[in-house]
């Protein structure tokens, strides 16, 4: 058994969460991370009506707009939290100015902050093909074309590159036969 050393943070997490619609996902996640004791979480949803009281964490203030001034663009607010979260948001709703606001999630994330982007049916993660965040994400980017004309090769059958010494991630059981 290999030993990895651990370094608990006694802080609370700062967590930003982001989704378009309120879609399954956002309802669970949001309820998850309001409920964490160990974390602060805001979240923002993009389609809400202006009056619809933002949720967040008992004691952190509710947001009204995404995090990011148009009057001090070069102050990146994103560096208040730990993790960035997208659900499914098409880049265009987080605002005027679209590409600056990326720019500050790409900024964020090289600084060392965690950025999650969740797949969703409408936006994300291919509306943000050619944006400041496309080089972070884990996945490359292809148009709908090229996605359309893709040929269809029947049911994805996941296979184990060694069956017979597979990582402890895939492992439910200790005894392999």
């Amino acid at each position: 058994t290999e030993k990895r050393l651990l370094r608990v943070e006694p802080g609370r997490i700062k967590v930003l969460y982001v989704d378009g619609y309120p879609r399954y996902e956002y309802r669970f996640l949001k309820n998850s991370l309001l409920r964490f004791s160990n974390v602060e979480a805001q979240c923002l949803l993009l389609d809400a009506s202006p009056e619809f009281i933002q949720e967040s964490t008992e004691g952190v203030p509710a947001l009204t707009r995404f995090p990011y001034d148009a009057n001090q663009p070069d102050k990146n607010q994103l560096l208040d939290y730990h993790v960035v979260i997208f659900g499914d948001v098409h880049p265009a709703d987080l605002g005027a100015d679209t590409d600056k606001i990326l720019g500050q999630v790409k900024e964020f994330v090289e600084a060392g902050g965690g950025f999650l982007m969740q797949a969703g049916q409408r936006d994300a993660p291919r509306e943000y093909a050619g944006t400041p965040i496309a080089d972070i994400l884990p996945v490359l980017l292809g148009d709908r074309e090229t996605e359309w004309a893709a040929v269809d090769e029947g049911p994805f059958r996941p296979v184990l590159e060694r069956p017979r010494d597979p990582n402890e991630v895939v492992t439910l059981h200790p005894d392999l036969d």
